[in-house]
């Protein structure tokens, strides 16, 4: 093997290696890789290039120690300097990683990949303002391009700042006009007419040979969105439905890891938690919002955090990538189940994981909200690590819900059920069955938000989930659709006062919905 090398040059070698990469074989990159640099190592670009495998197989922290040995050799690297701030945001060392971005972009000021990657950080642990600073002071370098427009437009829209927002990506589309993730984008913040040229020109695009699947994914949903404001519920469904299939496809969704984990949790982990005298909990005070996405938990969220002693930390994930890491083991490809025994030191692992993470983003010691619809699987784990804590589960019409997700693109690959009807339905009922089971165990620490009930009498609801909260009246909750914060999850809906017109929207579509509707027996 080692004759067989010496044959070639390190040049000849290294291009070997980046064909390999290009093919994603990134086993075969690893190990040819490690060889190679035993042969040449001071060759950073092999450094770079096991690095990226290593990232690809979600092995970070070898990662990081390849990159570090890099930059060992040449310090003012700037492509080793982005990449090891990239690691660092993986491993969310979010300070060290902003250091490294910056360093390469002192050294070359218009090197794009460390300025995109600089706002991607900025945008995830929610600094939107900052995200918008450290971008414009880079424009005058990248006006023309598609990508960093599109970010500004994301972090204005954030801001409320709709008239920016919209500015950035028409620019976004001047620039880029097949980037379709800003017509989408646009679409979400138009109320349609029939002539709108926004919709004229959506119509052309569906023409557009050039477009790839997920070009065309992202104009079906912006197409279902327009159709749906000119009352064409035909065309709108069968948009919605061309974009959901194309999604669907792509995320070859299990819905049968969701029943495993509720029938271990159900029948094992409940019984092993309520065994172990866990006396290191946390006594951070937290609000979490939970319940089906759609089911008005940006609501709740943007009332609740109107109220001067509560602050929003927004949707965090860091309590579901804890339990994963630490309790569950899923094989994907051989649909095989497993899970850890709980004991102290696991419970110990997923509290310091998650207070640690949100002590990065917010670090206050009043009421801080999660508002993560998906922790409804983990209340037995929020009851014992966080004992201090409420739970505000929000409850909606079922085929609102459903619907409600069906029309919406997310970007959290954990929603994955919501892109088929039959999943959306069948995942509706696994939620029942946990709420059902967490009202049984924690009635007192749960308050069920009915959505058509906050909407149609508002004033009144709110004074019984501040009570629930042990917070004040405060008045600044009846405006909270004025405040100026940046909101991070639907923050078109967000700026609006109270609204009732999306309770019943679903029924415009009910000749396309049996399925769904039949799937959904206990909630008729």
């Amino acid at each position: 093997m080692i004759d067989n090398y010496q044959k070639k040059t390190e040049k000849e070698h290294v291009e070997e290696i980046i064909k390999l990469s290009k093919l994603k074989k990134f086993d075969e990159v690893i190990k040819q890789s490690k060889f190679l640099l035993e042969i040449y190592p001071k060759n950073y670009v092999l450094y770079n290039l096991l690095a990226a495998s290593l990232i690809n197989n979600k092995n970070y922290k070898q990662a990081e120690s390849y990159l570090k040995k890099a930059v060992k050799l040449d310090e003012k690297n700037i492509i080793v300097l982005s990449n090891l701030g990239h690691v660092s945001k993986l491993l969310k060392k979010y300070e060290i990683a902003e250091n490294y971005y910056k360093k390469a972009l002192l050294i070359k000021p218009d090197f794009l990949l460390p300025l995109r990657n600089l706002a991607h950080l900025k945008i995830e642990i929610k600094k939107y303002l900052e995200a918008i600073n450290e971008l414009e002071k880079k424009l005058i370098y990248h006006k023309k391009n598609y990508y960093v427009n599109y970010l500004l437009a994301k972090c204005y829209l954030h801001k409320g700042d709709f008239e920016t927002s919209n500015y950035y990506f028409n620019q976004t589309l001047l620039l880029n006009p097949n980037y379709t993730k800003a017509d989408y984008a646009l679409s979400l913040q138009t109320k349609y007419e029939k002539n709108s040229s926004h919709l004229k020109n959506l119509k052309k695009k569906t023409k557009n040979n050039n477009l790839n699947e997920h070009q065309e994914m992202y104009l079906y949903y912006s197409l279902g969105k327009a159709y749906d404001d000119i009352s064409e519920y035909d065309n709108s469904f069968e948009n919605y439905k061309k974009g959901n299939d194309i999604k669907n496809k792509t995320l070859s969704y299990d819905i049968s890891k969701e029943k495993n984990i509720f029938l271990n949790t159900k029948n094992k982990i409940n019984l092993q938690l309520s065994k172990i005298n866990f006396q290191e909990y946390s006594k951070k005070k937290i609000i979490f919002i939970v319940g089906m996405p759609r089911s008005g938990t940006t609501l709740a969220e943007q009332v609740l955090s109107s109220h001067k002693e509560v602050q929003t930390a927004s949707e965090l994930f860091f309590l579901t990538e804890a339990i994963n890491n630490h309790v569950f083991n899923y094989n994907k490809d051989k649909k095989i189940f497993k899970f850890n025994e709980i004991d102290v030191k696991i419970l110990n692992s997923i509290k310091n994981y998650y207070v640690n993470n949100v002590n990065k983003i917010n670090k206050t010691e009043n009421y801080i909200i999660d508002k993560d619809p998906l922790n409804f699987k983990w209340i037995g784990f929020i009851m014992k690590l966080f004992p201090n804590s409420l739970i505000v589960n929000c409850s909606r019409n079922p085929v609102a819900i459903c619907w409600s997700n069906y029309k919406l693109l997310n970007n959290n690959d954990n929603l994955g059920y919501s892109y088929d009807l039959n999943n959306l339905a069948k995942f509706y009922n696994i939620y029942i069955d946990y709420m059902n089971l967490w009202f049984d165990l924690f009635s007192d620490k749960i308050y069920n938000l009915e959505y058509e009930k906050f909407t149609t009498n508002f004033n009144v609801e709110l004074e019984k989930l501040l009570a629930f909260c042990n917070l004040e009246w405060d008045k600044k909750c009846l405006n909270f659709y004025k405040d100026k914060r940046f909101i991070t999850t639907n923050p078109y809906a967000a700026r609006q006062p109270i609204y009732k017109t999306s309770i019943s929207s679903w029924k415009n579509y009910t000749s396309h919905l049996s399925d769904l509707i039949n799937f959904l027996p206990r909630n008729k």
